[in-house]
């Protein structure tokens, strides 16, 4: 593991994918899932047509004996998976547009925000995107809409070596990474993390960052009166230009990182500006790198 990574998922596009392909991706996956020192899921990318016009989806599975899906519609494939008994979720990749109208909370819990192909949350967020997508395809706007995803970051590349791409250019950007707060190294653990949007991505430095309202933990969704008391804590890996506070897609807070590694932010905001209103956090440093945190919902009592 020369990336130094605690998991990993590797997605093959599923229109280049034989049956003895999946076969190998499933044996790879459950031989090298070691717990407490590495974890892996069997996955692929949905990309076959004419399902892509709806944006690509990178599939998870919990356990190594389910079927690849080669052909048809969004709404068959998310049919498909709904009908299996078993643990599956399913990540929007942003390289693709993605139709927000076909969101499915059931397998969606998590989207991708950054990889190679620059940032997916916002038409303003940077890096931008190497092939601009249209307003309605961001993630911002799902977000708007009142869908309800945590975020991650990725590599996205087709080599097959996860977390570490830095010998294969997509663009100028590195790939992303993805941090999960989880109970435990294992498949449960990281799963669980992942459901509960307990995540956020990075451009790839392994920044740290720690987000509550209330005491409730990003990617919660939160019922109450009174006031929210939000808190942050941000330890970088180089000089911290600055940490937004983000309330319903515009900033809220910001602070200046003043050239401090650590920048820690408590505010109060006792305004509710909608029947549920939706906060995240983004960093930058000042070395380029930067992370994004999963939202917190919180809805009026």
């Amino acid at each position: 593991n020369r990336s130094d990574l605690d998991f990993c998922m590797v997605t093959d596009h599923s229109q280049d994918l034989t049956d003895e392909d999946w076969d190998e991706t499933c044996r790879a996956a459950k031989e090298w899932n070691e717990p407490g020192r590495f974890v892996t899921f069997s996955a692929f990318e949905a990309t076959h047509q004419p399902l892509r016009k709806d944006g690509d989806k990178n599939v998870y599975f919990f356990t190594d004996d389910e079927d690849y899906v080669a052909e048809g519609t969004t709404a068959d494939l998310y049919a498909d998976l709904r009908r299996r008994p078993g643990r599956k979720m399913v990540i929007p990749h942003q390289h693709a547009r993605t139709n927000w109208d076909l969101h499915d909370p059931e397998l969606e819990r998590v989207v991708e925000v950054y990889a190679h192909w620059g940032c997916g949350l916002s038409p303003e967020d940077e890096p931008p995107m190497v092939s601009p997508l249209a307003p309605e395809n961001y993630v911002s706007h799902a977000l708007e809409r009142g869908c309800k995803l945590g975020f991650i970051a990725s590599a996205d590349h087709s080599w097959g070596h996860p977390g570490d791409d830095f010998w294969w250019r997509l663009s100028s950007y590195n790939g992303g990474l993805a941090a999960v707060y989880a109970p435990s190294l294992t498949r449960d653990g990281i799963w669980a993390g992942l459901w509960s949007r307990r995540c956020y991505g990075t451009t790839r430095a392994r920044i740290l960052l720690e987000f509550t309202i209330n005491g409730h933990p990003m990617g919660e969704e939160i019922t109450g009166e009174g006031g929210r008391t939000l808190s942050v804590a941000a330890y970088g890996t180089a000089s911290i230009e600055a940490v937004w506070i983000i309330k319903n897609g515009r900033t809220l807070q910001s602070r200046r990182g003043d050239g401090a590694l650590d920048v820690v932010v408590d505010y109060q905001d006792d305004e509710a500006e909608r029947d549920t209103d939706y906060y995240y956090v983004h960093v930058a440093q000042v070395d380029g790198e930067q992370a994004w945190c999963s939202p917190i919902w919180v809805t009026a009592g």
